[in-house]
């Protein structure tokens, strides 16, 4: 029993040996060389087997330069984008999976090294990069160069023909979402690690009209009207009113948005038919193209206060004009003086408006919701009257003293305030429009400072030397008994009247007199 039992142990022992024999074969078969990678690792799809840290880094970097230097094709409806993944700021992150691939199998005991080493073998240890990149650059290339690509959707809109309206369909359109679009090339590009150059396409979806045919036909009301009155007889500037009107007519402001009159009119050039027309800069008349638009943006401010609409922007003239009162007026100058106001109704608004004969109008259409009771008028109130001060002479030494000539009338100078008067179910309400100032001006006069005619001496009159001028053998003038002519003939000129500075009452100018605007450079496009 006893030599049973030591033979069995024999056995036993030997296995044993056998056993750790062959396993140590087999650690030997995995275990990698003194500084190199074990078998079966991968970063990405790099195979690192038997590779240095060097040789892996050198392997790493050229597989990402290589994904870098991939292009990104991105499908719009209309045409395809290109794009580089440098662009994106295309980056991989800071991982050391090189050093992780070159410790496998080197740290704990022997079965544990064993273990990962085998493992590794078997089934692959495979480390993944992760790249990013730039949301806010990628972004801004999406919106500066997909967002062209929009077909807007049409709003249903107001015509008027034949003194009838006519009111056309919507028509929906494309846009790319942008925001889907980033993310989507977000995913796109930081997922795909193949060679090949990336292609997708943007996220269009449908552009929905704000506004319906069913919408616009609301507008049918009339909600105002207002005109002025023009002088016909300065042809220039009837014809920049006429046609800064009809730059205007037709225009429909939807709900919520601010309508310029600068920018329904502008450019104020030839180019766009306007006429070089009197307007007042630095305080003296001067030609300007598109002189007398003013007008044209007062008669509208007039007509908008009617429909209650909301001002945006209003600048009064530098000095009073003729076709209205006080605080009526709404001046354009360049681009810093505009009218502005905003269709502050649930329904579009139209606006018709024209110049001929004299008059010019306009007329705004919308949705009236107003009470049939509500009553509203408007009142110029005047806080101040300024003197215009001395007459500015200017002397003209061409001309004799008695010349005398008016350039300029003086122009009253004025502060004024307009009030809105409510009248509705019993209630009066006083509403301040606005405050206005005006700039008084003096008479600009020119006056002669040369010599009077009547003090020139005939040019063949000679001076008497105290000897005979005469030559030998002609007799004195005085002794032919013909009269001799001793002056030239008198010349002066009628002074032109003077007349006196306006007051309030007769202030207001002709409708064809220009606005003076004080400041270097400044100027009403009025005349």
């Amino acid at each position: 029993m006893k030599k049973w039992k030591i033979l069995i142990c024999g056995f036993l022992c030997c296995g044993a040996v056998i056993a750790a024999a062959d396993f140590f074969v087999s650690y030997a078969e995995v275990q990698p060389a003194e500084g190199q990678i074990c078998k079966g690792v991968y970063i990405d799809d790099i195979l690192l087997e038997g590779m240095t840290e060097d040789e892996a880094a050198d392997a790493l970097e050229s597989y990402i330069d290589e994904l870098r230097d991939r292009r990104v094709y991105i499908k719009t409806p209309d045409e395809t984008i290109e794009a580089e993944l440098h662009d994106f700021d295309y980056t991989c992150d800071d991982q050391e999976y090189i050093t992780e691939a070159l410790n496998i199998g080197k740290t704990g005991n022997i079965v544990k090294r064993y273990s990962e080493l085998k493992n590794a073998q078997n089934e692959n240890t495979v480390f993944n990069l992760n790249f990013q990149v730039d949301e806010k650059k990628l972004t801004e290339f999406a919106r500066e160069n997909l967002m062209k690509y929009i077909k807007k959707a049409k709003d249903a809109t107001i015509k008027r023909e034949n003194q009838q309206f006519v009111y056309t369909d919507s028509k929906t359109g494309q846009k790319i979402d942008i925001k889907d679009t980033v993310q989507k090339l977000k995913s796109v590009i930081t997922e795909n690690k193949e060679m090949e150059d990336i292609t997708t396409e943007a996220v269009v979806v449908e552009d929905l009209p704000k506004y319906s045919k069913e919408d616009v036909s609301l507008c049918k009301d009339e909600l105002s009207t207002f005109s002025t009155q023009y002088s016909t007889g300065a042809v220039n500037r009837s014809s920049n009113l006429s046609n800064a009107a009809s730059l205007i007519d037709g225009s429909v402001v939807y709900p919520g948005e601010v309508f310029s009159v600068y920018e329904a009119i502008a450019p104020l050039d030839g180019t766009n038919g306007y006429l070089p027309a009197p307007s007042y800069e630095n305080g003296e008349v001067v030609d300007s193209v598109g002189g007398g638009v003013c007008q044209v943006s007062t008669t509208l401010y007039n007509t908008v206060i009617r429909a209650e609409l909301e001002i945006v922007e209003r600048s009064p003239h530098s000095m009073v004009v003729a076709y209205v009162k006080p605080s009526m007026d709404a001046a354009i100058a360049g681009t810093y003086k505009d009218f502005k106001f905003k269709n502050n109704t649930d329904v579009p608004i139209y606006i018709m408006g024209g110049a001929s004969g004299g008059t010019i109008y306009f007329k705004i259409f919308g949705y009236e919701s107003r009470s049939s009771k509500r009553k509203i008028s408007f009142e110029s109130e005047v806080l101040e009257t300024i003197d215009p001060g001395a007459d500015k002479v200017t002397l003209d030494p061409s001309k004799p003293p008695s010349y005398m000539s008016v350039t300029q009338e003086s122009h009253v100078g004025y502060r004024a305030k307009l009030w809105k008067t409510i009248k509705e179910k019993g209630k009066t309400e006083k509403v301040l429009m606005n405050t206005s100032s005006y700039a008084p001006s003096p008479r600009f006069v020119v006056k002669g400072s040369g010599k009077d005619p009547k003090d020139k001496k005939n040019p063949r009159d000679k001076k008497n030397s105290g000897k005979d001028n005469n030559p030998k053998g002609t007799k004195n003038p005085k002794e032919t008994g013909k009269p001799r002519q001793t002056h030239s003939p008198r010349e002066t000129e009628k002074p032109s009247r003077t007349p006196k500075p306006n007051s309030y009452s007769s202030n207001f100018r002709s409708p064809n007199q220009p606005e003076h605007t004080p400041g270097t450079g400044d100027r009403d496009n009025d005349g």
